[in-house]
């Protein structure tokens, strides 16, 4: 939705509820209130003393942050972030995007696996619980006396486990 439409729809809604624009200041406030994120940290700071002022530096916002993007099409990762939607819009219509494999990801970038937290791995290949092997997975052995992991310490590959209490 454009900042056009928004405010179309605001002036026809508003009149139903008369004591939220009841005044010029409470108007500009209501009607700042749904605009989205980006367009309300450009205006910021700026000394608007009227509702038209307000809409019409709220198109321009939204006129350049579109002049930008098609100057850079490369860049649309955060589409609904971008829009000139109101922002309540944004956040009904957002959706998750869609799981990558995890080979393609980078590392610590995936999602927490649900059985221990880590990031390292996925749910399914989680190895927390199952009675397996936490260095090679084999449920014939843990890893205290895992023999791969023996082998590895044996050659210094990696350090031994520190001792239980």
């Amino acid at each position: 939705m454009t900042v056009m439409q928004y405010a179309s729809n605001f002036i026809e809604l508003s009149r139903f509820i008369l004591e939220f624009v009841s005044s010029e200041r409470l108007k500009m406030r209501r009607f700042e209130e749904g605009l989205s994120f980006y367009i309300r940290n450009q205006l910021a700071g700026q000394p608007i003393l009227t509702y038209q002022e307000l809409y019409e530096r709220a198109a321009e916002v939204e006129r350049v942050k579109t002049e930008l993007r098609a100057l850079n099409p490369i860049n649309h990762k955060r589409k609904g972030f971008e829009q000139g939607t109101p922002s309540k819009s944004v956040n009904q219509n957002h959706k998750k995007p869609t799981p990558v494999s995890s080979k393609s990801r980078p590392v610590g970038l995936t999602a927490p696996c649900a059985k221990c937290g880590r990031t390292n791995h996925t749910t399914p290949k989680c190895r927390v619980g199952p009675n397996k092997c936490m260095w090679c997975g084999s449920p014939e052995n843990l890893i205290a006396a895992c023999p791969p992991r023996l082998e590895a310490v044996d050659k210094g590959a990696v350090k031994p486990l520190a001792p239980l209490h």
